[in-house]
């Protein structure tokens, strides 16, 4: 297979992420540019100009010329993947033409995917679900986001919303969620839920750990109630275990639906990932159906921040060859 070369681009709320990377998914420059926030689009488009004159500047003379760009962006994209329905990273964002715009600025193909869908194909491509054609990606942060993999392909729905597993409600009464709905899965693990669940037991003198590395002037994040948890903190501990607990009463539904060959949890909260795993497991292992219990793969996600680079540029590579994959990619 002759060797090509792809932009890849992780657009975020305060950066710009990018990539050289190769059919064989060698990523052989890499660079983060940071940005400031409520930006419009033609700005992010100028910036995004910038971003490929500069990987363009890095290209070796023996390496191929860059032949498609993948655009990783956070919220919302219609199924055509052309357009940004809405971004929670950029508020005034309704209905923007993202790829047209870029088309415009220069003659080069686009393929934009949502960052969680891209996130998941990065993983199936290049990190813990190669080789396999179906998994899950829950990704664990600020909010609760995920993408599908499904025989080989990111499944977008029939309106390109699919994925969207932050947002399967697990307590009917529960806590609202950013979205207007009660007991999001989303509502419930996310790191603002955590924080909470921490002031709880803090208040009710349960975590004298924790309490101990509050008072030292550490400030209270989900990292550090992991690390009192480590430290012997049986309540933070707890908090951790429930998210677990939660997690796998979503994840054994979606596994009895769609029978995915693997579970992948990644995100800054899944740095815990000990201390969710066994309650995880064992929802999984006493919910799902028992061969899909037994035989799915759960694991932490392996490319931490690039993931959405290599899903960015998976995107670009089939979109140069429809009919052909990059090295290692999954096939329908």
């Amino acid at each position: 297979m002759m060797e090509n070369l792809v932009a890849a681009i992780d657009l975020g709320g305060t950066a710009i992420k990018s990539a050289l990377i190769t059919t064989k998914g060698e990523m052989v420059f890499h660079t983060s540019t940071t940005t400031g926030p409520d930006l419009s689009p033609e700005t992010v488009v100028r910036l995004l100009d910038g971003v490929l004159d500069n990987l363009e500047s890095r290209r070796s003379p023996e390496m191929p010329s860059i032949g498609a760009v993948g655009l990783s962006v956070p919220g919302g994209i219609t199924a055509d993947r052309k357009t940004v329905t809405q971004s929670p990273n950029f508020p005034g964002w309704n209905d923007v033409p993202l790829v047209d715009q870029m088309a415009a600025s220069r003659p080069i193909p686009v393929a934009m995917e949502n960052d969680a869908n891209a996130a998941a194909l990065g993983e199936a491509w290049r990190g813990a679900g190669q080789g396999l054609s179906s998994l899950a990606l829950y990704t664990l942060g600020t909010g609760v986001g995920g993408g599908l993999v499904l025989d080989g392909k990111v499944w977008h729905g029939a309106f390109g919303m699919a994925g969207e597993l932050g947002h399967v409600t697990i307590e009917p009464e529960g806590p609202r969620c950013g979205c207007g709905n009660r007991g999001c899965l989303e509502a419930l693990i996310q790191r603002d839920a955590i924080i909470a669940n921490a002031r709880r037991v803090l208040d009710e003198g349960r975590a004298p750990r924790l309490a101990a590395l509050v008072d030292t002037g550490e400030e209270l994040t989900p990292a550090l109630v992991a690390r009192a948890a480590d430290e012997g903190c049986e309540a933070s501990r707890g908090i951790y275990e429930n998210v677990g607990r939660i997690l796998g009463i979503a994840a054994a539904g979606l596994l009895n639906v769609l029978n995915m060959e693997m579970i992948l949890v990644g995100g800054g909260i899944a740095g815990a990932w000990p201390l969710i795993e066994p309650a995880l497991r064992r929802e999984i292992h006493n919910r799902a159906f028992v061969i899909p219990a037994r035989r799915v793969k759960i694991a932490p996600a392996m490319l931490g921040n690039d993931a959405g680079l290599f899903g960015a540029a998976k995107t670009a590579f089939e979109l140069l060859t429809p009919t052909t994959e990059a090295d290692g990619c999954l096939k329908a």
